[in-house]
């Protein structure tokens, strides 16, 4: 039912809302009355959608597609938001450049390439609202945490211990971005593997494809305590991975389940003649997905709040998200390509990125562990 997935998380996000503003004390008076505010009217517009979303059409749920021509002209204004988003990234990779700062510049001008040859904000002609929220999105995403990061490489009061802990900060963001882009193709292309190319049964018994969804917090549960004991035990012989290495760790057996989709996707035949596999292969994948999440997602946001200073100890959590954020805007552009490319291709490339990112970050294990200044 719908509903009653709809309605288990609204419960889960009011639980959240209700936390939120038990503590807006800590804020001020204006911050904590704009809080409820905000906070109380998403409760309700959660709840109105909730009541009234029945699913979406049993055309989506096959793949086929309905386009729905927009309403609005916005071609022009996205062009030039775009351009003036790509300037902004130049600009701060050649601040970076400016203060000696060679790679995070070489960043900043990366992320100008990707925008500027990017799908992102071209439009042609007339289009929903949705597709203006989500070109202005993709925008943000990719302009805000750089411009974020020059600012606080920029500001002279940090002392020198201080500054290097913080250059440590942006290698754990983008790792976790690119973690999450790959991680978040559950909800997109591995729920479409698993309903078009999966035998969803065990021992006989079917099941819906979305039961899958369940599987990676069932596995959390079931090795968090084992990751828990390992690294304390780990940690008192001495031989604990840093967190740099943790990353690497966690982006690898990331790829690695893609590796081991698309091999299993070679025998699923093609979308005119598709053929089901046993269930272990996706099992498979979740299983290394979760392994890779364990390694990563409690490490990361532990490092970045012990790299932050005091002052910004909240502002580093909220950054940490971001990075989540980012992650799942690339996802989506990458699921998007499920119906282009063959299967085997395109969990191929996801494998490939995510092991260049593997490489990356292990050449960076050094260097970071010396900036992060005791901090494992």
């Amino acid at each position: 039912s719908w509903h009653w997935g709809f309605g288990a998380a609204a419960i889960g996000m009011g639980l959240g809302i209700v936390q939120y503003l038990l503590g807006s004390r800590a804020l001020g008076k204006f911050f904590q009355y704009l809080a409820v505010i905000l906070l109380v009217g998403s409760f309700a517009a959660m709840i109105w959608l909730t009541v009234t979303y029945d699913g979406p059409p049993a055309e989506a749920l096959t793949g086929q597609q309905e386009l729905i021509p927009g309403t609005i002209d916005a071609t022009t204004i996205l062009m030039v938001l775009k351009m003036l988003s790509v300037l902004i990234l130049l600009g701060c990779g050649a601040l970076l450049f400016r203060k000696r700062q060679i790679y995070y510049g070489i960043v900043g001008v990366v992320l100008a390439a990707a925008l500027f040859f990017s799908n992102v904000g071209n439009v042609d002609g007339k289009v929903t609202m949705i597709d203006i929220i989500v070109a202005l999105a993709g925008m943000v995403l990719l302009v805000f945490p750089m411009v974020y990061f020059t600012r606080l490489f920029l500001n002279p009061e940090w002392e020198d211990n201080v500054r290097k802990r913080l250059y440590a900060v942006p290698v754990f963001f983008f790792g976790a971005a690119i973690f999450w882009s790959a991680f978040e193709q559950a909800g997109s292309t591995l729920t479409l593997f698993a309903d078009r190319f999966t035998i969803n049964a065990i021992f006989g018994n079917s099941f819906p494809s979305s039961w899958w969804q369940s599987l990676n917090a069932l596995l959390i549960m079931i090795f968090a305590p084992v990751f828990a004991w390992l690294w304390i035990r780990m940690g008192r012989k001495g031989n604990e991975p840093s967190s740099p290495a943790k990353f690497a760790i966690g982006i690898f057996l990331m790829g690695l389940g893609f590796a081991v989709l698309a091999f299993g996707a070679t025998f699923t035949g093609d979308a005119d003649n598709p053929v089901r596999i046993s269930p272990m292969w996706l099992f498979s994948v979740y299983l290394l997905h979760t392994l890779g999440e364990l390694c990563l997602s409690p490490v990361g946001l532990s490092t970045m709040t012990k790299l932050a200073p005091k002052k910004l100890a909240g502002q580093m959590m909220g950054v940490w998200f971001l990075a989540a954020a980012m992650g799942n805007f690339i996802g989506g552009l990458v699921a998007g390509l499920f119906e282009s490319f063959s299967l085997p291709l395109l969990f191929g490339a996801i494998f490939v990125t995510t092991l260049i990112s593997t490489a990356g970050m292990l050449l960076l294990v050094k260097p970071v562990r010396a900036l992060m200044s005791g901090v494992n």
